[in-house]
């Protein structure tokens, strides 16, 4: 009997285990980006839903002003 038991108990981890991988396969890269004002409203004008990051200043991607640091989320991605 104990012999089962162990058994049963080692299928369970590697059942876990597993899933643990296919968790983290399933899991996109974040897009981040350090956006100025202008550029921020029109991703939002544009339906992206941006989550503020860091609040240190950094050149935008787009236009050079400073802005801060945002994950963008795409807009079939998003968070209702």
């Amino acid at each position: 009997m104990p012999v089962r038991f162990i058994y049963a108990r080692k299928e369970s981890v590697h059942v876990s285990e597993k899933k643990k991988k296919q968790k983290q396969k399933k899991q996109p890269a974040k897009d981040i980006r350090a956006l100025c004002y202008r550029c921020q409203n029109d991703y939002i004008l544009a339906g992206y839903k941006l989550i503020l990051i860091s609040k240190i200043r950094q050149p935008c991607f787009r236009c050079e002003w400073f802005g801060f640091t945002f994950e963008v989320i795409d807009k079939e991605n998003k968070i209702c």
